[in-house]
């Protein structure tokens, strides 16, 4: 099966220019941010938009601008929506002077070379993990839609040392967390001594209202067998959450980062135990708006009745502990093609297994794709065909070039709106986005 998916990679990327590698960390291979790989291969383009939006209830007009710049080593798209209907603006739009950095959707530098350099980015973060993912895995700052953060994330690559870092917000006021990983080279090359890595993680919450949650994390690898299709790697990671609880993981990693300069397929099985107050991932998807300063509101019961505020969830206190597998596959055709799915299955009393799935295709000013889903508060595989419940988001865009410089596109977001603060806790309500549009599409 591996062999194959890699042959249908290669097909697919037969026409692709050659290019080099793209770190693995955050959204440093994001297929749908684009990357110019030689000066002929530079983007220059403006989009004026306009349609209609439904956000909750209300129907609204809407007019956007986006801009886009590419060339080698550095790229940036910067883009903004206002709606507008009979009750006047929508406040979310333009209410603090944050929304001037919401602005930007991703500004990044890309070094020369995929295997070593310095890789930064500025923008709402979106799949970040940090080493194996046993503390930090799907980490988004987009979660609250309205209440989106423009963060930061650095990664440096040397033969002996990997540094990844990340910051929920360039201002640094709210979740912050790095990962190191040493090669000691500790005998001859070729022998499994020379392929230990030792990792360690940290991360922080600055953030006053969350109660300043921070977390450790180390774990341990090697190249079990590295030939010229795959590497096998085994790891084993503990964890510990300060204040709350501890957790052990061990799996394997079959992966292949970079094949003939195309493509890359990763997959993973892992085993987790996990003791009182402590869940793998926990500073995954939902943590911006479930943590120990912010819950879900039952929307059920919200609707019924404003006053009720009754929250879903299991929080990081009451959380009992149990075992868990993870599965995990990924492939990715740089910069046109992506399917990943993960899933952990949690075995204990309390519904907390959880779901990631991307899916991404486009060819380059033609047609466009995107498709993410993230739940969590599952109880086993077969509550992926059950309907949608709070602790669910849905990111689902695309978009065609009619003819010419015309562009029709969709976005539809089931995200999360804030609603205030009860008992020293930020409030979240389920919030669905659906806006049509066409565009007039420009390039430079």
């Amino acid at each position: 099966m591996p062999r194959l998916l890699l042959l249908f990679a290669l097909l697919c990327t037969s026409a692709l220019p050659v290019g080099a590698q793209p770190f693995y960390f955050g959204a440093a291979d994001a297929p749908e941010e684009y990357v110019a790989e030689s000066w002929w291969n530079q983007r220059r383009a403006l989009e004026a938009r306009g349609g209609v939006s439904l956000i909750g209830p209300q129907w609204r007009g809407a007019v956007g601008l986006v801009a886009e710049y590419a060339r080698p080593r550095f790229s940036a798209r910067l883009g903004g929506t206002l709606h507008a209907g009979p009750l006047g603006f929508f406040d979310s739009d333009a209410d603090e002077p944050y929304d001037v950095l919401r602005l930007v959707r991703f500004a990044r530098y890309d070094p020369p070379g995929g295997k070593t350099g310095v890789y930064a980015r500025v923008g709402p973060s979106q799949n970040v993990r940090l080493g194996t993912g046993h503390l930090v895995n799907f980490f988004s700052s987009q979660t609250a839609w309205d209440r989106r953060t423009t963060g930061a994330e650095v990664a440096v690559r040397t033969p002996l040392l990997a540094l990844d870092a990340f910051s929920e917000d360039v201002r640094l006021n709210r979740l912050v967390g790095g990962y190191a990983r040493f090669t000691p080279r500790l005998g001859a090359d070729g022998t499994l001594l020379s392929s230990l890595q030792l990792g360690g993680t940290y991360v922080r919450d600055l953030s006053s209202q969350r109660h300043h949650i921070e977390a450790f994390g180390l774990d341990l690898s090697l190249d079990l067998i590295e030939s010229g299709d795959f590497d096998v790697r085994p790891y084993v990671s503990v964890a510990r959450i300060s204040g709350y609880g501890e957790g052990l993981a061990t799996g394997i990693v079959l992966e292949n980062l970079n094949f003939l300069e195309a493509a890359r397929l990763q997959s993973r099985i892992a085993l987790t135990y996990s003791g009182e107050d402590f869940l793998p991932g926990y500073f995954g998807t939902f943590y911006s708006v479930q943590n120990p300063g912010a819950r879900i509101v039952d929307s059920d019961k919200y609707l019924s009745d404003e006053l009720r505020q009754d929250t879903i969830g299991v929080g990081l206190a009451a959380v009992r502990g149990g075992s868990g597998f993870v599965t995990e596959l990924r492939l990715l055709l740089f910069q046109r093609f992506q399917i990943w799915h993960s899933f952990y299955r949690h075995y204990g009393l309390q519904p907390l297994s959880s779901h990631h799935f991307r899916i991404y295709f486009q060819m380059p000013e033609q047609i466009e794709f995107s498709l993410g889903i993230d739940r969590e508060g599952l109880r086993s595989f077969l509550s992926l065909f059950n309907q949608y419940n709070d602790q669910s988001t849905l990111v689902l865009s695309g978009r065609y070039r009619a003819f010419g410089p015309l562009v029709v596109g969709l976005d539809a977001r089931y995200t999360f709106e804030r609603l205030n603060v009860r008992a020293g806790q930020e409030r979240f309500l389920a919030q669905r986005r659906f806006e049509p549009y066409a565009a007039f599409r420009l390039l430079l």
